[in-house]
């Protein structure tokens, strides 16, 4: 059922390609299906049912306060996990949806790339990762509007939803208004040669001690570090493919002229290489990074007119359509069943 939908996604994408009139047509459709798709699911590998033993035995498991408020307060008020999954779907896939929209150039191609590398992996089994990532986005948005308190504020309520968000914090200090200087490129091909080397789990090694006055941060990287399901090659299919979008993005930076994009998906790919030896790392940074992403390829796809566009745009379709099997396959979520 999971390629099913998708084929009708893509054939329905194809047919509004050069139809702006009928967006809100388009977008209720695409909420509609993907909040059905996420919302109905009953099992799909991931951590549905960790979540449903936390959320029946009503509790706080961990420091992420604003998802284990909001899991005990829907127990209490109606004892139901599925109708907690399907209003969390309700709700957050309208929140992405929503501002996706307002911040992209190419809201079909936008839509079809979150589908791929976002909802197929988040919205389909991480509930605390999407609701950390759906104010993130928020956060985002009025940080590119200038509304830097509402931004901050909306940043602490995704750390609170899941601590993953604190590797974008970084994103605060970026000038968002100058050049993207070569320092990027050559922050980009170090960190290919470190990842490459695998000396960071070491050094991350000598420096957790560091971390004893934060027992719960102190836990965590014990835990990423000792746990062998978690070890990884630095030089991974993953970590390869952001230094390559990276790295276009970087070369085609006068035309696209998104700055401030382009220099967080750098970092972040950087951040990336170097935390490649640990797939939990990776998996945590590379959640966010996506949303920009999805925005610079919707740049990216705009750079060209005629037929090159006609080639790229159904390239970029494929390049993506690759990763949406393999993510399906590798979570297994071309086995989700339905209540």
């Amino acid at each position: 059922m999971t390629y099913l939908a998708f084929i009708i996604l893509a054939i329905y994408n194809y047919i509004l390609f050069a139809n702006k009139r009928y967006k809100v047509i388009f977008l209720f459709f695409i909420i509609s299906l993907l909040v059905l798709f996420s919302g109905f699911r009953s099992e799909n590998g991931l951590d549905y049912n960790n979540y449903l033993i936390l959320y029946n035995e009503s509790r706080y498991a961990s420091s992420e306060y604003l998802y284990w408020f909001i899991s005990i307060l829907h127990k209490e008020i109606f004892d139901s996990f599925r109708l907690f999954v399907f209003m969390s779907s309700l709700i957050l896939i309208f929140m992405k949806v929503y501002f996706l929209n307002k911040l992209s150039d190419h809201i079909f191609l936008t839509i079809f790339i979150f589908i791929c590398i976002s909802f197929i992996y988040v919205d389909m089994g991480l509930i605390r990762n999407s609701y950390s990532f759906s104010f993130f986005i928020l956060s985002m948005y009025y940080y590119i509007n200038n509304k830097r308190w509402m931004s901050y504020f909306y940043f602490v309520v995704a750390f609170f939803f899941h601590h993953a968000v604190i590797f974008m914090l970084f994103v605060y200090f970026i000038n968002k208004y100058r050049r993207v200087p070569s320092l990027y490129l050559y922050l980009i091909l170090i960190s290919l040669i470190i990842s490459y080397s695998g000396v960071m789990r070491g050094a991350i090694e000598l420096v957790k001690d560091s971390f004893s006055y934060f027992p719960y941060i102190s836990w965590k990287i014990n835990y990423y570090l000792l746990s062998d399901s978690f070890q990884n090659e630095g030089l991974s299919f993953y970590t390869v493919r952001v230094t390559f979008m990276a790295l276009l993005f970087y070369f085609y930076r006068e035309k696209i002229k998104n700055n401030f994009f382009i220099k967080i998906y750098m970092i972040g790919a950087v951040l990336i290489l170097l935390a490649g030896f640990n797939i939990q790392l990776v998996s945590r940074i590379g959640l966010f990074l996506a949303f920009f992403e999805i925005l610079l390829m919707s740049n990216f796809s705009m750079l060209f007119i005629g037929w090159q566009r006609i080639l790229v745009y159904y390239s970029i379709i494929l390049f993506y359509g690759i990763l949406f099997f393999r993510t399906s396959y590798i979570f297994r979520v071309n086995e989700v069943s339905f209540f």
